[in-house]
């Protein structure tokens, strides 16, 4: 700040120097960061509110206020959200509310729910009945404990021996050997390092008459003797 005096016996010029605080104006807006979330089932991440007034400038006493919609989970007053057990993608599920004095703002973000890790597995179908030599394709699905499907765990499948052959992608060729098969077909279903397995039952028919025998082939049977 520079002043000037002028009087009858001339002028004098003093420098002061002096800080101005300038405050932010009237809360305008609220901002929550992220604006979309990504975690596991139960796990948790923190969010952040910011509020400013019409140029942009922070409004730094503003207080803020949670909401976590229902099922998506929980988040406490300091924005500390903890994932519920449902899996999927929810919009604008968590806010945020702004106040100051009598200007309130409001924000929301999103959340994107994963799975947890692999915790059971399921063969469909689960029994299976078909002629030998015929094919058939299994499928598999795996969840986490909460009964959420994992879509991308993948799967080793593996057969008891004499029942047939099984490829990779589940596709069962029938063998030779016809009787019923418990447990026959397995898969092991994974992501990462954990894993669940299921089993299905296979009962292979015989195929359509195509000889017969009578045993013994020949036999001497005295007269008036029998014989099975």
């Amino acid at each position: 700040m520079r002043l000037t005096v002028s009087g009858p016996g001339g002028s004098n010029v003093t420098t002061l120097t002096q800080a101005i605080k300038v405050s932010p104006g009237p809360l305008t807006e609220v901002m929550v960061n992220p604006l979309q979330i990504t975690l596991q089932v139960q796990n948790t991440t923190r969010l952040g509110a910011r509020a400013s007034d019409q140029f942009g400038n922070e409004i730094s006493d503003a207080v803020f206020a949670w909401n976590a919609l229902s099922p998506v989970g929980s988040i406490d007053e300091a924005g500390l959200f903890t994932a519920g057990t449902r899996a999927g993608a929810f919009e604008d599920v968590i806010r945020v509310t702004g106040t100051r004095g009598e200007r309130v703002g409001e924000a929301s973000a999103s959340v994107t729910i994963q799975p947890g890790p692999v915790s059971r597995a399921v063969v469909e179908p689960p029994q299976l009945t078909l002629d030998i030599g015929a094919t058939h394709s299994f499928t598999f699905k795996a969840f986490d404990e909460f009964g959420n499907e994992i879509p991308d765990a993948t799967a080793s499948w593996s057969l008891t021996a004499g029942v047939g052959t099984i490829d990779a992608n589940g596709v069962l060729t029938a063998g030779k050997k016809a009787g019923s098969f418990l447990g026959a077909i397995r898969v092991e279903a994974a992501k990462g390092t954990a894993r669940a397995s299921a089993t299905a039952d296979v009962s292979v028919r015989p195929d359509p008459l195509a000889t017969a025998e009578v045993q013994p082939s020949s036999a001497i049977v005295e007269k008036r003797a029998t014989r099975q």
